[in-house]
């Protein structure tokens, strides 16, 4: 299965800001998937967007605490 496979698809990364959900949203923009980012921090968000934009992909964000209930 090659990169292809993901091309155009959409993932939705939570916890996006920081760590492994920003590495993960990133490295799913480098397979060619187009990104929905969740977490708390908006700031970190709209830079984590602008880096995926650069990469030619489509990104959407979502400022959401997920902890709280019915948040989603």
């Amino acid at each position: 299965m090659g990169r292809s496979l993901y091309q155009d698809k959409w993932a939705v990364v939570t916890g996006a800001s920081s760590g492994i959900g920003l590495e993960l949203a990133l490295q799913l923009a480098d397979y060619g998937m187009n990104i929905v980012v969740v977490a708390r921090r908006k700031p970190e968000l709209d830079v984590l967007k602008n880096q995926i934009v650069q990469k030619g992909r489509i990104c959407k964000v979502l400022v959401l605490d997920l902890i709280k209930q019915n948040s989603a």
